[in-house]
Formats: structure tokens, C-alpha cells, sequence
């Protein structure tokens, strides 16, 4: 995880000496916001302790669920090749259905649950991004780039099925180690269009946490690798 990270923050510290070096070819500067709605989901990462056939059926009840981001970023863009600098809030997770609640006596009509997994966290993405331009105000461009993110908080949601009783649901956290600071990478393909001082933007947007969620320890059974995909919505001001 770290060599990636490392290769991209040296990539991307390069490319923006670069952008600075060439200051009277600067087309662009500006401040913007952004939303992120996505769908997120998780790679399980199953200790040796769990066995094949466990890990493959707590991997069968795992799916995707909606998440959403909102932040800031700082943009500059030199001719062909541009970067942005963000802060934002970052809400994902998983769901899980249809497991079997633990602590059971094995019976065959067991008690069922259903929860979702949702993080909470602080990212501050760097993107770089390589333009192709249709026209004057238009733009397409491809993104790479890395984000550091700050785990705030994880929360469960669980919706418990009795055989023979009404559902319930509670909400809950689990006293896990999780990481402090994680890192992903970023892929991205983007559509910009300028109207005099105002750029909107759209991009779908890929991104991979390289760590799991827990800090890994001997007794750690399963961990998880957070993923998204989503359509990052912007709107720049331009000051330049």
C-alpha cells in the first residue's frame, strides 16, 4: 500500500512543480465545490483462521449500498494538464443480508439480520487531470490521483427478523481498531464546460481504499477494502 501511495504522491508532486514552473501558460485557477453521490461496496479480506467456505458465505451476503460526499477543492490548469486539490466528506459502507444472528443454537428456523456498515470520513484527494479540448469552452479530460483519508467514525444498523415476533432495528458501534489514516487511488474520466467565470463539471469517478478498514492484527478474522463508484459533480468559480 505504501510503495503505491508513495509512487502517486511523487507522480503527482512533480506534475504540480510542473504547473508552477509554467505560470504564464496558466489558463485556469480557481475555487470549487463538488457532490458525490456513488454506490460503495467492500473487497473481503479473509485471515486464515475464517476457512474457504465461511469467507465465501459472509461474500455472497455482502452487496453495495448508496453513499454521498460533499466538499471544497482548489483547481489550476496549464494548457493540457491540470490538478485539484480537495477537502471532503466522505459517507460509505456495505449491506449485508439475510445473516444468521450469532450466539444461536443451531436450529432450522434461525434468527436472521439484516445491517448496514457505514463509515464516516475525511478525504484530501489530489487529481490529476490531462485535458482534451473540443472547442473553446469545452473540455474533456482522463484523472489519476490519491486521496488521504481521516476515519471519523463506523457505525452499524441492524435490522434483526424473529421467526415469530415483528422485526426491529437498532443502531450500534463496534469496538473496532479501525484506521486512523487510510489511502486510495483515483481514476477518473471528466466532461468540463466554461461559461465565462463558471465551470461546471461532471466526472465518474473510481476509487479503492488500499488498506482494510481494521488495522490488521493476528486475531483479525475478516477486514475489508472500501470501494466506490460514482458521479462527482462540480462547479468552479475562476479567479484567473
Amino acid at each position: 500500500m505504501r510503495l503505491w501511495f508513495v509512487l502517486a504522491l511523487l507522480f503527482t508532486t512533480g506534475t504540480a512543480t510542473l504547473l508552477v514552473a509554467q505560470e504564464a501558460l496558466i489558463e485556469n485557477v480557481g475555487f470549487g465545490v463538488e457532490i458525490y453521490p456513488h454506490l460503495s461496496n467492500r473487497r473481503l479480506l479473509a485471515g486464515p483462521a475464517l476457512g474457504f467456505a465461511e469467507a465465501t458465505r459472509i461474500d455472497s451476503l455482502e452487496r453495495s449500498d448508496f453513499g454521498y460526499g460533499a466538499g471544497v477543492y482548489y483547481a489550476q490548469r496549464v494548457q493540457r494538464i491540470g490538478f485539484h486539490l480537495g477537502l471532503r466528506y466522505l459517507i460509505t459502507g456495505y449491506q449485508t443480508d439475510n445473516d444468521i444472528l450469532p450466539g444461536q443454537i443451531p436450529s432450522n428456523d434461525p434468527i436472521l439480520f439484516s445491517q448496514t456498515y457505514t463509515a464516516q470520513l475525511l478525504e484530501i484527494p489530489f487529481q490529476v487531470n490531462f485535458y482534451q479540448n473540443f472547442g473553446t469552452k469545452t473540455s474533456f479530460y482522463f484523472t489519476l490521483g490519491a486521496a488521504a483519508g481521516i476515519h471519523l467514525n463506523s457505525t452499524y444498523e441492524r435490522t434483526v427478523s424473529p421467526p415469530e415476533d415483528n422485526a426491529f432495528t437498532e443502531e450500534f458501534e463496534v469496538d473496532e481498531d479501525y484506521r486512523s489514516l487510510n489511502f486510495a487511488m483515483i481514476a477518473a474520466i471528466g466532461f468540463e464546460q466554461r461559461f465565462d467565470k463558471i465551470t461546471i463539471g461532471l466526472q465518474p469517478t473510481f476509487e479503492y481504499w488500499l488498506g482494510g478498514n481494521i488495522r490488521p492484527r493476528e486475531q483479525t478474522d475478516v477486514n475489508r477494502n472500501l470501494y466506490n463508484l460514482g458521479l462527482r459533480l462540480t462547479g468552479q468559480f475562476s479567479t484567473y
